[in-house]
């Protein structure tokens, strides 16, 4: 290794190691660097409707890491989750057309709000029909024409 006269070796070497991390945190902070779609979407009721009911489909359209809050009678926890995190936790995360038979008839049955388009985001509720037993807003971003979940926010009470 040849080192410069003015920074020597151990100076060098540091600002290697510097450099190394700038470069990691500028690629892990660009959330669109894995982002990704095959073509554009049709519109946003095609894609919300394959989204809720393809978790194959669902995985390939999170910005990483998702924005997540969650807020119960104690309190609101915020966190920016992986997809190793989001599989670790079994999280469903959106209410299917399976979701929604399993839930009709009991407390926790499946309303909906929206979707609201406006741009190049939209916004889609689910929640609990007449109760506070769960309520789950999702935030979506358009990329090159391709839509995918930014941030939810969860409620129970």
């Amino acid at each position: 290794m040849r080192c410069s006269i003015t920074l020597g070796c151990k100076s060098l070497s540091m600002l290697r190691v510097v450099a190394a991390v700038v470069v990691m945190i500028a690629l892990g902070g660009n959330a669109w660097a894995g982002q990704r779609c095959d073509r554009p979407d049709a519109s946003f009721g095609i894609f919300l409707s394959r989204f809720k009911n393809d978790l194959l489909f669902r995985e390939s359209r999170l910005v990483m890491p998702l924005q997540y809050s969650l807020t119960d009678p104690e309190k609101t926890t915020k966190e920016r989750l992986t997809l190793e995190q989001i599989r670790a936790r079994k999280m469903e995360m959106i209410c299917g057309a399976a979701c929604a038979v399993r839930l009709k008839g009991t407390e926790g049955q499946l309303c909906k709000a929206g979707p609201t388009v406006k741009g190049n985001r939209a916004e889609f509720i689910q929640y609990s029909c007449g109760t506070d037993v769960y309520g789950d807003t999702y935030h979506f971003v358009r990329n090159n024409g391709c839509w995918f979940l930014q941030s939810f926010e969860s409620s129970g009470g």
